[in-house]
């Protein structure tokens, strides 16, 4: 129901690859949470115009229930 990635993946791949991946696989509706450490302006407002919501690390346990939670209930 979300996708959910880390920023920084192996091997030069990044979560946003990821996300775009899966919602050209699933729909562009599927909510999309990105966690990262990188605080760059020009990263945050690209994930903020294609709709995902970014956390920064750390990340609680709670921050992270609270956004799926949210996530979900905005994708019924």
């Amino acid at each position: 129901n979300v996708v959910v990635s880390d920023y920084r993946l192996a091997e030069g791949e990044t979560g946003f690859d990821v996300i775009t991946a899966v919602q050209a696989r699933f729909g562009s509706a599927l909510p999309a949470l990105l966690i990262t450490g990188d605080t760059a302006p020009e990263l945050l407002r690209c994930m903020t115009e294609r709709g995902i919501l970014v956390l920064h690390k750390p990340v609680t346990l709670d921050d992270l229930q609270a956004c799926l939670e949210d996530l979900t209930r905005q994708a019924t």
